[in-house]
C-alpha cells in the first residue's frame, strides 16, 4: 500500500522482534448501533451483522485518559488509520467497507477472504489533524457462512502484511508517527458468535416524484430509503434518458440519501420516464417515475475560468480551453483579439460541448501583460 503521512506505510515484518510501552486508546466493534460495546453485540448466527469499527484515542477501555508514551505531551491525535479483522471458529462473507470518516479518503484499497478482512488505508490530506476523541471510522457487513464464528481485530493482516493502526502525531513505537495495534496499544474488543438474526432485508425506496424541467437547466430531486438491518446504502440509475444522473449523497446507516439531476438539452424536450434503484449489497428496490422537458429561454454559452498563463520569451506556452452549452448546442471557439503571437485551435467539438488549445510564443520584444476577454455566443471566442 502507499505511505500514509510519516506512518503506516512499509514492511511490517520487523514488528516481530519490537518491544510495545503501556497500552492505551480503545477500539471495539458494535453491532447494534447504540455506538458502544456491550454484551449485546454479537456475530449474528442466521443474516447479515453491520457491523461499526470505533476507535477512542482519547480513552482507554476502562475509561482513562490515553497518555503518548513516548511523548506525554504530544496530543493522541489522528489522521489516518488502517484495521483488520479475522474471524475464527468458523467462516464469514465481508461486505464492502463503508469509510466513516469524511474528512479522510482512501489512499490503498482493502482486501479480505473467508476469515481475513482490512479496511484499506484512509488518510487526511497533508496537515490535516483530528484532535483526541472517539470516531466512527466505518462499517461493514458481515454474515456467517460457516461454523460458529467469532469477529476479532489482529495487528498484522496475513492477506495485506499491513499493520492495523492509526496515525497520530504521537511517535509510535515500531513506525514514527503510527500507533500499531499490539506494539503501541491492546484495549480492543471484537464480536462473539451468537445465535439468532434472520434472512436479509431488502431496503424500501421512497416513492418518487415526477419532475418537469426546461431544457438548457437543471432540475433536482431529492431522494429517500431505508433499511430494516441498518446497513449502508448505495442509489443507481436502474434506466432513463442521457441527462439523467444519480448520485448516493449519504449512504447512512440504514437511512441513505440521495439525489437525481436532469440536465437536458433543446433537443430532449417530450416526456420519458427514468427508474431508481437502490441497494444494500445484497438486495434492492426500485421506482419509476416520469419526466418532462419543455423548450425554454435561450442559454449563452459559458467558458469556465482560464488561469493565467505565464511564459518564458523564446520558448511556448499552452493552455486547455473548454466551453459548454447549456441547451446542447455546438460551440466553436476562435480568436477573437489579442497578440499575434497567441493563437486558438479547435480540438473537439460536439452538442454542448468543445474544447480547444491556447498556444503562446512570444518573443523578447512581447514582454509584458496581455489581457484577454471571452464572448459569449454559440461561437465562443477566446485569447
Amino acid at each position: 500500500m502507499k505511505s500514509l503521512p510519516c506512518g503506516l506505510g512499509g514492511i511490517a515484518l520487523v514488528l516481530l522482534t519490537l518491544p510495545s510501552p503501556a497500552s492505551a486508546q480503545y477500539m471495539y466493534l458494535d453491532s447494534n448501533r447504540d455506538g458502544v460495546h456491550t454484551a449485546a453485540d454479537v456475530l449474528h448466527e442466521v443474516g447479515p451483522t453491520v457491523v461499526d469499527i470505533w476507535l477512542d484515542t482519547a480513552h482507554n477501555r476502562d475509561g482513562s485518559v490515553t497518555v503518548c508514551a513516548a511523548n506525554p505531551a504530544t496530543q493522541m491525535n489522528i489522521f489516518s488509520y488502517l484495521v483488520n479483522l479475522t474471524a475464527s471458529a468458523g467462516t464469514v462473507s465481508y461486505s464492502a467497507f463503508t469509510n466513516r470518516m469524511p474528512q479522510m479518503g482512501l489512499i490503498s484499497a482493502g482486501a479480505s477472504n473467508s476469515t481475513d478482512f482490512s479496511t484499506g488505508a484512509f488518510s487526511a490530506p497533508p496537515g490535516t489533524v483530528l484532535p483526541p476523541g472517539k470516531y466512527l471510522l466505518g462499517t461493514l457487513t458481515v454474515d456467517v457462512v460457516s461454523g460458529a464464528p467469532s469477529l476479532d481485530f489482529i495487528s498484522i493482516s496475513p492477506i495485506t502484511y499491513e499493520p492495523n493502526a492509526f496515525g497520530s502525531s504521537c511517535p509510535g513505537s515500531v513506525f514514527g508517527n503510527t500507533i500499531t495495534l499490539g506494539y503501541d496499544w491492546f484495549d480492543v474488543d471484537g464480536l462473539p458468535f451468537g445465535t439468532g438474526g434472520g434472512p436479509n432485508q431488502a431496503p424500501t425506496l421512497s416513492p418518487l416524484a415526477d419532475m418537469s424541467v426546461l431544457a438548457g437547466e437543471v432540475a433536482i430531486q431529492t431522494i429517500n430509503a431505508t433499511d430494516p438491518e441498518g446497513q449502508p446504502l448505495t442509489f443507481a440509475e436502474t434506466s432513463g434518458p442521457p441527462f439523467m444522473f444519480v448520485a448516493t449523497t449519504d449512504q447512512g446507516s440504514g437511512s441513505g440519501h440521495g439525489e437525481i439531476r436532469l440536465a437536458p438539452f433543446l433537443s430532449d424536450v417530450g416526456t420519458t420516464a427514468g427508474s431508481v434503484s437502490v441497494s444494500d449489497g445484497t438486495t434492492s428496490d426500485q421506482a419509476t417515475f416520469h419526466i418532462a422537458v419543455s423548450a425554454g429561454p435561450n442559454h449563452p454559452p459559458f467558458v469556465p475560468q482560464i488561469p493565467r498563463l505565464t511564459v518564458i520569451a523564446g520558448q511556448v506556452g499552452k493552455e486547455f480551453l473548454s466551453a459548454g452549452d447549456p441547451d446542447g448546442s455546438t460551440p466553436h471557439f476562435q480568436k477573437a483579439g489579442g497578440p499575434a503571437f497567441a493563437s486558438v485551435h479547435g480540438l473537439a467539438a460536439r452538442n454542448g460541448g468543445a474544447s480547444a488549445v491556447l498556444t503562446a510564443s512570444p518573443t523578447v520584444c512581447d514582454v509584458g501583460l496581455t489581457t484577454v476577454t471571452p464572448l459569449r455566443s454559440r461561437s465562443v471566442s477566446e485569447t
